[in-house]
């Protein structure tokens, strides 16, 4: 996670940490996490999931229209922002 943290740094992308117990600055973080179900249900075993498996379910999910992106992609978003 710090590669990652330090890699958005060095992108310019700001990262947001939610507080513990804060639901309400959980809206998206638990979307996500639904969205990853459809995929991975409750009690998936990830040591039997192969890269390949968890690289689709990835690109799918960056591929995705968002409605609070008024339906653009991650993808989208995030090139735009790179630029």
């Amino acid at each position: 996670m710090e590669k990652n943290f330090q890699d958005s740094k060095e992108l310019g992308i700001k990262v947001y940490f939610c507080n513990p117990y804060s639901p309400w600055e959980k809206g998206s973080n638990e979307n996500f996490i639904g969205i990853l179900k459809q995929y991975f249900p409750k009690k998936t075993d990830f040591n039997k999931v192969s890269d390949q498996e968890l690289e689709r379910v990835l690109k799918k999910f960056k591929n995705r229209p968002r409605k609070i992106l008024v339906y653009f992609k991650v993808t989208d978003i995030f090139w735009k922002k790179v630029k």
